[in-house]
């Protein structure tokens, strides 16, 4: 076989050799390791825990019931929904939802998303910024300059 071209084809996650004197149809499988297996990506549904990024949601309203589900769903890639937190405790599709926030702050997220409007940003993002990333729904409280000075220490970029 030594300087006999050979022609390649993956299917079925499966490496297949075709010859020269083999049509593509009638191909020779090599048996591979599974590791040397190329597979497709995964959805974020498959991945294992220790991929996933824990996300906590503050506020479960018009905007934030929608993103609660999208992540319960698995459709937002490598992100997972790990607690929400809202005015009121109740269930959202069978995930509880509490209205606690030292409990709700002492979650271990990676992602904090702030999606509860002026107040919860206020009370809320300064704290969680000591402990994790945040991405805010409602910048708008950052025009009150004593806040955004509070913010900008905690996050450093001040």
């Amino acid at each position: 076989m030594r300087g006999r071209r050979q022609d390649i084809a993956i299917r079925d996650d499966k490496i297949h050799r075709i010859g020269r004197d083999l049509d593509p149809a009638g191909h020779a499988t090599i048996g591979v390791p599974d590791t040397l297996v190329l597979h497709r990506p995964r959805p974020a549904s498959s991945l294992d825990a220790r991929q996933m990024k824990r996300v906590g949601l503050i506020g479960c309203g018009a905007i934030g019931r929608p993103v609660a589900r999208a992540l319960l769903a698995g459709k937002a890639g490598s992100h997972s929904l790990a607690a929400v937190l809202a005015r009121a405790p109740r269930d959202l599709d069978g995930f509880p939802v509490t209205d606690t926030a030292d409990r709700f702050l002492a979650g271990g997220h990676d992602l904090i998303i702030e999606a509860g409007g002026p107040a919860a940003f206020r009370a809320l993002v300064p704290a969680a910024l000591e402990r994790c990333e945040v991405w805010a729904v409602s910048p708008v409280p950052l025009a009150d300059p004593l806040l955004e000075r509070e913010i900008r220490g905690i996050s450093g970029s001040g």
